[in-house]
């Protein structure tokens, strides 16, 4: 049986874990390259912030899935710059393993500094990760999360909620629409991938 609760600070590590198992398994997907020690400093902050929001799929105590975002795309992004040394030296060894990393990095750095064609969502309630384990197949369920997700930002104050997806990611796009979730515009990032902002109306 599938439960449901917000995540704690204490969670932070196994939220890492499972977006690193999810992530592999993604086409385009990018933190997880970081690692996972990377990942748990990520999740510790994102935890921290007054207005974010984390909900937990879970059975027999082991967590199957997550759905994360925030009410303020801005505290988020703000939370993120504070941090950048304390996420740069969670990160280094697997930079300086594969040094690679670094172009990378770097293309993503620029492209969340332009003024303009932003890939992510920059105001307001955004939703950001969600991971469903590979080896857990009720779909239903994640969908279910989804929904919880979502029925708490409408009862923190949202009537709408964005978030971004990688295009080439083609069953979490058929899903968004299944979902009833609208593509505002599509982004070509400066590596070639093509991105799209999406726009769920919170009922």
């Amino acid at each position: 049986m599938i439960t449901y609760r917000i995540a704690k600070i204490n969670d932070s590590n196994k939220l890492a874990k499972l977006h690193y198992i999810c992530a592999k398994k993604q086409v385009d997907a990018f933190m997880h390259k970081l690692g996972i020690v990377f990942l748990n400093q990520y999740y510790k902050v994102f935890l921290k912030e007054k207005n974010s929001l984390i909900v937990l799929a879970e059975e027999k105590g082991e967590l199957v899935g997550f759905h994360s975002g925030t009410m303020f795309s801005e505290e988020h992004q703000l939370a993120i710059s504070k941090n950048k040394l304390r996420f740069g030296f969670a990160a280094l060894p697997n930079v300086l393993a594969n040094l690679k990393l670094l172009k990378e990095i770097f293309k993503r750095f620029r492209s969340l500094n332009k003024k303009e064609g932003s890939f992510r969502v920059e105001k307001g309630p955004r939703g950001e990760y969600w991971a469903w384990h590979p080896d857990s197949k009720d779909a239903a369920d994640s969908l279910k999360m989804h929904n919880i997700w979502h029925k708490i930002m409408k009862e923190m104050g949202a009537s709408k909620v964005r978030s971004e997806v990688d295009m080439t990611n083609k069953r979490v796009v058929k899903t968004i629409k299944f979902m009833g979730g609208v593509f505002l515009n599509e982004i070509t990032l400066d590596d070639g991938r093509k991105r799209a902002i999406v726009e769920y109306e919170v009922k």
